[in-house]
Formats: structure tokens, sequence, C-alpha cells
């Protein structure tokens, strides 16, 4: 698993890394191979990244229990303790973000618990936090196997 993080993280961290130091451009949808075949796909641009993970479930039962909890989710980040957080948002199954509407392999825009898309600026990879957040995305956000 420790091998997994640091092999899916490489991507992160180049990419990061370039925008925090103000090189990052717009790029291609990048997949990056997470787990169980399945990936996440980075969508670099000039001023910003997403990350997005499509959400896999083996259980039809957990995918609906996700939905929901995604969706809560997705409204806590309202709260003003989570300003500086990076952006986060949750797409509903067969509604892929538009990062994915290029690039995208077939499994990962029919993912059963839909999507879940950061978005991350400058302020979120600077200095010590570079580390931080690429560590941080290569966890798996649940268990679903």
């Amino acid at each position: 698993m420790l091998y997994l993080a640091l092999v899916s993280g490489t991507p992160l961290r180049n990419w990061f890394a370039a925008l925090a130091g103000g090189t990052c451009a717009d790029g291609p949808l990048t997949p990056v191979a997470h787990r169980n075949e399945q990936e996440f796909y980075l969508k670099p641009q000039a001023e910003q990244i997403a990350v997005v993970f499509p959400m896999h479930f083996a259980d039809a039962k957990d995918a609906v229990v996700a939905q929901t909890f995604l969706a809560m989710f997705n409204e806590a980040k309202r709260q003003p303790a989570l300003s500086a957080a990076p952006s986060c948002s949750y797409s509903k199954p067969g509604a892929p973000p538009l990062e994915l509407k290029e690039g995208a392999s077939a499994a990962s825009v029919a993912a059963n618990g839909g999507f879940v898309t950061f978005v991350l600026s400058k302020r979120h990879v600077e200095g010590a936090k570079l580390e931080t957040a690429a560590g941080a995305y290569t966890r798996p956000l649940f268990s679903s196997t």
C-alpha cells in the first residue's frame, strides 16, 4: 500500500510543485492508477488543479449510503470554518464533472457512487503543504472492496 501511495503520489507532487512554483499550465486530463484497477484524474490549469475521484462500490447498498454521505459532505463545505479548504464538489452517478468529459475511461465515467472533485490552488500546496496535499489525495476516500 505504501508503494502504491508513493507511485500514485508522484504525478500529484509534480503538478502540485508546478502550481506552487507558478509554472503550472493547462494540461490534459491525467489518469492516476489508484487501487483495485481504479483510477483518479488530475486536470491541471494555470491557476488550479482539479483532482477527480470516481467513486466505485461493489455493493449497491454501499453506493446509496455513500451518495447520501457525499451529498451531505458537499453541503458542509459552506461552513465558515472550511473556507480555506480546497473547493469540493460532488456529482451524482451518470453526471460526471466537466473535467471527465474527454479522456476518462468508460469504467470511471460509469462510477456508481458518483464523483468527488477537489480543486486546489497555489495556497493549498505552498511550502510544507505540498507533501501533505500529495499524501492526502493518494489515500483511499472509502474502502469499497
